[in-house]
């Protein structure tokens, strides 16, 4: 007979409370990392991911804390099984390409950025990140449309800052 937790209550309860801890540090950890603290968000998450090892989005934060601490290769590693574990996540994907462009995978960056977009059409970072790489790479035109789309979907989303800096890119590439 197949193990079932409904025979056993204790054990249904015991994986809630599992699944609980474990959110409860995500959300801990994702705190610390929006305030400043990618060490200790890491800390927060590396125990949440031992208590939850299918959490993608425990990967995703924990694997943006290492690339602000500049552990590239770590975080490439946990952006990896995030896309795994999520992979209709645009934020996953725009996440694993800058730290592709960060390590000179501009090839990458740029496809991880497609799936971006492609899962969220009006992603004006990515459309701005593929748009900067394509000019680096002398795709004038492509560089242009991207950032064309960029500062469409900035001002879409009242983002002046994004706005601005698509613009001026843009400009200096005669667009």
């Amino acid at each position: 007979m197949p193990f079932s937790t409904k025979a056993y209550p204790r054990t249904r309860e015991s994986v809630a409370d599992t699944r609980a801890a474990a959110r409860a540090l995500i959300e801990r950890g994702l705190d610390k990392y929006r305030f400043g603290d990618a060490k200790g968000a890491i800390i927060d998450l590396s125990q949440a991911i031992l208590l939850n090892p299918r959490d993608a989005q425990a990967f995703l934060v924990r694997g943006n804390a290492f690339r602000e601490l500049g552990d590239k290769p770590q975080a490439l590693l946990d952006l990896n099984e995030s896309v795994r574990l999520n992979p209709k996540d645009a934020l996953v994907f725009f996440s694993r390409g800058n730290v592709r462009d960060d390590v000179g995978d501009q090839v990458g960056a740029i496809a991880d950025y497609d799936r971006a977009i492609l899962l969220r059409p009006d992603y004006a970072e990515a459309y701005y990140n593929r748009g900067l790489i394509k000019s680096q790479r002398g795709d004038r035109r492509g560089a242009i449309r991207d950032l064309t789309d960029a500062q469409r979907f900035f001002a879409q989303q009242r983002n002046s800052v994004g706005y601005q800096k698509a613009f001026d890119l843009r400009s200096q590439l005669g667009g």
